[in-house]
């Protein structure tokens, strides 16, 4: 039997979003490593879309990986370069991005997908792919918004449809970090009679 394990989610109580009010541009967040099957590039299509309708819509990517440079290219040749933001890795990142409007993940595919779970501690309403993890702790329309496919319609639509709705977006985020302190804090895990690594 197992006795031990190692948390996946290391959030902190902290960082919380408290105000749903949209004061000036959009502001959309992502992070994760910059590869392939993330679809950063899909992102940064939503955003070429959303502002082609005339919103003022800005991006900030958290993270690095073997795409980051094919990915600025892209920003670049679209003239997103005032719009969108690729920050590299920052330490506790969760802290800069609570202050946006929204988080997005555009996986293919995921584990727990831990960057979303953090998002969602922090009470960011959240826009996801229904893959992985993501079909567990995730409930559409409850604590978040989940995409069938990967698509950047699909996404500009879902984006609208937070921006239009304030006591969506508020619900979502609220649900959503009531939700993971829940299920993936440590003092649920200890409930759970599992000494937690690193805790002694």
């Amino acid at each position: 039997r197992r006795e031990a394990v190692v948390p996946l989610l290391q959030g902190d109580v902290g960082i919380q979003k408290v105000d749903y009010e949209i004061v000036g541009p959009i502001r959309i967040v992502g992070a994760g490593r910059l590869v392939d099957r993330k679809n950063f590039d899909v992102l940064i299509d939503s955003i070429t879309h959303l502002r082609g309708e005339g919103i003022d819509v800005r991006l900030d990517i958290f993270g690095d990986g073997p795409e980051r440079e094919a990915l600025a290219r892209k920003i670049n040749a679209e003239g997103l370069g005032e719009a969108i933001r690729l920050l590299g890795h920052v330490e506790r990142w969760l802290a800069q991005a609570a202050s946006c409007d929204i988080f997005v993940n555009m996986s293919d595919t995921e584990g727990f997908c831990i960057v979303v779970a953090e998002a969602l501690s922090a009470g960011l309403p959240v826009i996801a792919t229904n893959v992985g993890g993501i079909r567990d702790y995730g409930v559409d329309g409850m604590n978040m918004l989940k995409l069938p496919a990967v698509d950047a319609a699909l996404l500009a639509s879902a984006v609208g449809r937070l921006v239009a709705d304030k006591e969506l977006r508020r619900g979502l985020g609220e649900h959503g970090r009531a939700d993971m302190w829940r299920d993936y804090s440590a003092e649920a895990i200890a409930s759970c009679r599992i000494r937690v690594i690193g805790e002694g």
